[in-house]
C-alpha cells in the first residue's frame, strides 16, 4: 500500500490564525483506499485541489491530464473551467470535436467532468478511469442523489416490476449508479489515487460500507479558514419570512423544488422585491428562459449576484455550483436538511449577517430524505403507510406522532400529490412527489 506524504507537515503555531486548507491539512493520502477531505465551505477546496494536490501526489512536474476532477452539477463543472482556464478543460469539449471522438487528453489540462457523464463512458468503457493516476471527487455527497428519484420513475412507468426487477433497471438506467460503482473499483485500483472531499460528507461512510471500500480521514487543523454568520435566524413560514427580509439588502433565497421557487418568487414580487431564478439547464419540464440563462452564465463567469435584483432563487442543482463574491447580507435555506443548509449558505463566499433556516414546525416534512424517497411513485398499502407513518414520525402540538389521514394532509401541504389506486378490494395510496425533485 503506497502512501504519498503531504509537502506541508506542520499546523499554524498561532493558533489564532485562520488557515486555508493548503495549509490545514496534513498526513498521508492512501493508495487502495478512499481519502476523504471533510472541510468547510470558505476554506480553499477547489484551490487546493487544482493548485496543489496534483503537485503533492504527481511530483514536482505533473502530467495535468492524468488528473480527473469530478463534480456533480454542469454550472460547478464550468465554474471551475472558467476559474482555471489554464489548468483545467471541461471533458465535453476533448471528445466533441464535429461530432467524433478523439484523444484529446493532449492538452495536459485537468479533466473536470460531472458523475453522470462519467457514469455515461464508463458504461462505453469500464475501464476509463483506469487513464488516470489522481481522481479528485469534489461534492462527492451528491453523487447518488438522482438514484432515489430514477428509482420513483421507475415505479410509476412500471408498477408491475419487482424490487429486484427495479433494481435491475435502475443499473441499466442511472448513470449516476455507474459512476459510484466505477469510483469503488478505482479507490482500490493501487495505480490510482482518489480523494473525495466535501463540507458535509455524511453519506462518504455508508456509501464505502455499502461497497466494501476502505476509507480514511485526512487530518485538518481546527482553526480551518469558514465562513460565519452574525445571525441564524430561524423560521417556519415563508410569509412571515418575507415580511422580515430587511429593505434595500440582497438576498439568496434557497429552496429545493421549482414549485416552491415559483411560488415563493411569486410572493417576494407582490411584496415589492425584485426577483430572479436559476436551476438546472437540464430540466427539460421547467426550461429557463432566455434571461435566466444569461443571468446564471453571468453568475458562473463572473462570481457576481445579478445586478437591479434584491433575491436571487436557486435550488439543488446551484447548491454546490455558484460561488458569488459580492457582499450579500442573507441567505435563507428553505430546507431543513443540514447538508442543504451549510452547502447553500457556502454561495456566498464571504461572511453574511443573516442565515435564515427553515425549523420544521408539525407540518413540515423534508421530502429530500432519501428514507422517503423508497415510499414514492408505488402503491401502499395498510402496513406501508404505517411503516411510513413511523419514518417521517411526524408529531402534533401534543408532540404525539399522527396517523395516516394527518400524515396525508402534511404530504400534500408539502407539494405532494396523492393517488388512490384500487386493486382487487383494496385500496392504496400513491404519493408522487413534486415536480423537479431531481433538480
Amino acid at each position: 500500500m503506497a502512501k504519498y506524504s503531504l509537502v506541508l507537515q506542520g499546523f499554524s503555531k498561532n493558533p489564532q490564525e485562520m488557515l486555508y486548507l493548503s495549509d490545514a491539512i496534513r498526513g498521508e493520502y492512501v493508495q487502495d483506499e478512499f481519502n476523504v477531505i471533510e472541510a468547510p465551505c470558505g476554506c480553499g477546496k477547489t484551490e487546493y485541489a487544482v493548485n496543489k494536490l496534483p503537485y503533492e501526489i504527481l511530483g514536482s512536474k505533473p502530467q495535468f491530464n492524468k488528473v480527473l476532477y469530478l463534480i456533480d452539477t454542469c454550472a460547478g463543472r464550468h465554474s471551475i473551467v472558467a476559474k482555471h482556464p489554464e489548468k483545467a478543460r471541461c471533458y465535453d469539449n476533448i471528445i466533441d470535436n464535429g461530432g467524433w471522438r478523439f484523444d484529446g487528453f493532449e492538452a495536459n489540462r485537468i479533466v473536470v467532468i460531472t458523475y453522470a457523464k462519467l457514469g455515461v463512458e464508463v458504461r462505453r468503457n469500464p475501464d476509463f478511469l483506469n487513464r488516470f493516476d489522481l481522481i479528485i471527487a469534489d461534492e462527492f455527497h451528491n453523487i447518488h442523489w438522482p438514484i432515489p428519484y430514477e428509482r420513483g420513475i421507475i415505479k410509476t412507468n412500471y408498477p408491475y416490476l419487482t424490487s429486484s426487477e427495479v433494481d435491475a433497471l435502475l443499473k441499466e438506467r442511472c448513470n449516476n449508479y455507474h459512476a459510484m460503482m466505477a469510483l469503488s473499483r478505482a479507490a482500490v485500483n493501487p495505480s490510482t489515487i482518489v480523494v473525495g472531499m466535501s463540507a458535509t460528507p455524511y453519506d462518504i461512510e455508508t456509501w464505502a460500507e455499502w461497497q466494501d471500500v476502505p476509507f480514511t480521514y485526512m487530518e485538518i487543523a481546527p482553526n480551518i479558514r469558514h465562513y460565519t454568520a452574525q445571525n441564524t435566524v430561524p423560521y417556519s413560514h415563508v410569509d412571515g419570512l418575507i415580511k422580515k427580509l430587511p429593505e434595500g439588502q440582497k438576498t439568496l433565497f434557497y429552496a429545493a423544488h421549482i414549485t416552491d421557487i415559483k411560488k415563493f418568487q411569486k410572493e417576494c414580487e407582490t411584496a415589492g422585491l425584485r426577483c430572479a431564478s436559476v436551476w438546472s439547464v437540464n430540466n427539460r419540464d421547467n426550461p429557463m428562459t432566455a434571461e435566466q440563462l444569461k443571468i446564471r452564465k453571468n453568475i458562473i463567469e463572473t462570481n457576481e449576484f445579478p445586478e437591479n435584483v434584491d433575491v436571487l432563487f436557486i435550488n439543488k442543482s446551484m447548491e454546490t455550483a455558484i460561488n458569488i463574491y459580492t457582499n450579500v447580507p442573507n441567505v435563507v435555506v428553505h430546507s431543513a436538511n443540514k447538508s442543504a443548509q451549510v452547502q447553500a449558505r457556502g454561495r456566498i463566499r464571504n461572511d453574511i449577517e443573516n442565515l435564515y433556516v427553515l425549523t420544521p414546525d408539525t407540518r413540515y416534512i423534508d421530502l429530500t430524505d432519501r428514507r422517503i424517497n423508497d415510499f414514492f411513485n408505488k402503491p401502499l398499502d395498510v402496513e406501508q403507510k404505517a411503516a411510513l407513518v413511523q419514518v417521517i414520525g411526524l408529531k402534533d402540538s401534543q408532540s404525539h406522532k399522527v396517523g395516516w389521514p394527518t400524515l396525508k394532509k402534511a404530504l400534500c401541504e408539502n407539494g405532494c400529490t396523492i393517488l388512490t389506486h384500487r386493486k382487487g378490494t383494496k385500496n392504496y395510496a400513491v404519493i408522487v412527489p413534486p415536480d423537479s425533485i431531481e433538480d
